[in-house]
């Protein structure tokens, strides 16, 4: 009886066992709580390659983003002008001390020069875009030795726009005071003076002393008379060298890497902004003497589009280029022998509307050892801390120009001494 009695038990759960298991399998009867919880393997994996691939992407956007200057854009836009010029136009701090004269005196005996005497323009990609340099010719161009060619986009918008930010910063800067002004000669000076209908101060610029002691340039009381007749009507530059901010080293490679131009035989980069109403009359950036450490070539890159007015005109060329936002315009001074070409002779039209920015470098036919460094200013004329100074020169073929630099073109003693050398 008792093994009937098991064998009844066994049968019997058995039989509960099958129905617990079907209802269980019954739908809205899934105990949760029990289900082996471990993804399938195809999911992992594919979780796991759609996290890798996420990071590279974003790691790709991270690159392109601060490659191409999107992220300063930002921070430039939150922050304003002051960051995005730490990042690209501060100045490098000067080396401290004076330089040993022994040493400087060295470097100099031992500066090899270097020729350059031709363009080289290749294809290039910035930003994975490709610059096709265009050369621009006609049957004149072809009879000279000028080559001139064009590059569209060859700086980016963030640039262009930072660089006009850069300089607008440094020209209110120095515009606190009301500059001084130098001419090239007394004639040029009387010239001017016609022009803003004061001819009555010529006859007492023959009686005295104009210009200040050893200098082609007015005194500070004088200057500041002239610039509020003459309103301001002249072209603003600032300028800055190789090494004193990142852009310098950037531009320059790609300048090298689209036209040949070695960065050695290059000059100091200008910027340079026209208001309405100013242009910059017919001249050579060359010199037409037997001198060969002189302009060869010029890279000149508009900043912005100009509504009217403001071409760079090569009247004996029959050439006019206008002004196109981040477009380079390169041409030829010199021959490959050295010898500056009047056919090269350009303008620079006035603006009639809007107001135009360029960045313009110059290179070198033969280099030497000053050649793209910031030169100590002269002592004279006596002027404040910061205190720009325009300089008017050759009335038939230059204009005025505000800088922010003093050179030694108003210095008597060395104009005499350029002037023996040539």
């Amino acid at each position: 009886m008792a093994g009937a009695e098991r064998r009844k038990n066994r049968k019997t759960k058995r039989g509960e066992n099958t129905l617990e298991r079907e209802e269980e399998n019954k739908p809205g009867n899934i105990d949760v709580d029990n289900i082996d919880q471990r993804p399938h393997w195809f999911t992992v994996l594919w979780t796991k390659l759609f996290n890798i691939t996420n990071w590279i992407v974003i790691g790709l956007l991270i690159v392109m983003i601060i490659s191409d200057g999107t992220l300063i854009r930002i921070v430039d836009f939150v922050f304003g002008t002051q960051l995005f010029r730490r990042f690209y136009m501060t100045q490098q701090p000067p080396p401290s001390g004076p330089p040993d004269p022994s040493q400087l005196e060295e470097e100099i005996k031992n500066f090899k020069p270097t020729i350059l005497n031709k363009l080289d323009m290749n294809e290039i990609y910035l930003y994975n875009k490709l610059l096709q340099p265009q050369e621009i010719s006609n049957d004149l161009s072809r009879e000279s030795s000028v080559r001139i060619f064009l590059i569209d986009d060859f700086l980016t918008e963030l640039e262009c726009d930072g660089l006009v930010k850069a300089h607008h910063h440094h020209v209110d800067e120095m515009s606190k005071e009301s500059p001084i002004l130098c001419f090239d000669s007394i004639d040029t000076l009387h010239k001017h003076l016609k022009d803003i209908d004061k001819e009555h101060l010529v006859k007492l610029c023959n009686d005295i002393e104009v210009f200040t002691t050893g200098t082609h340039c007015l005194n500070s009381s004088f200057s500041a008379e002239l610039t509020n007749s003459m309103h301001h009507q002249w072209s603003y530059s600032t300028a800055f060298y190789l090494g004193e901010s990142r852009f310098s080293h950037s531009f320059g490679k790609r300048v090298y890497e689209a036209t040949g131009l070695m960065a050695s035989n290059g000059g100091k980069f200008q910027i340079t902004s026209y208001p309405e109403g100013v242009g910059y009359k017919t001249h050579t950036d060359c010199t037409l003497n037997t001198e060969k450490r002189d302009r060869f070539a010029t890279i000149l890159v508009y900043l912005d589009d100009v509504e009217e007015g403001g071409e760079t005109n090569f009247p004996k060329l029959g050439i006019s280029i206008k002004p196109k936002k981040a477009q380079a315009l390169v041409w030829t001074n010199m021959d490959e022998d050295g010898n500056c070409d009047p056919m090269s002779i350009h303008e620079a039209s006035k603006v009639q509307v809007g107001k135009k920015y360029i960045l313009q470098r110059w290179f070198y036919y033969e280099n030497f050892y000053s050649l793209g460094r910031r030169q100590k200013e002269p002592d004279i004329p006596e002027r404040s801390p910061g205190q720009g100074y325009v300089s008017c020169d050759a009335y038939d073929h230059g204009s005025c120009r505000w800088y922010d630099e003093w050179g030694y073109d108003h210095i008597v003693d060395y104009v005499a001494m350029k002037h023996k050398l040539h």
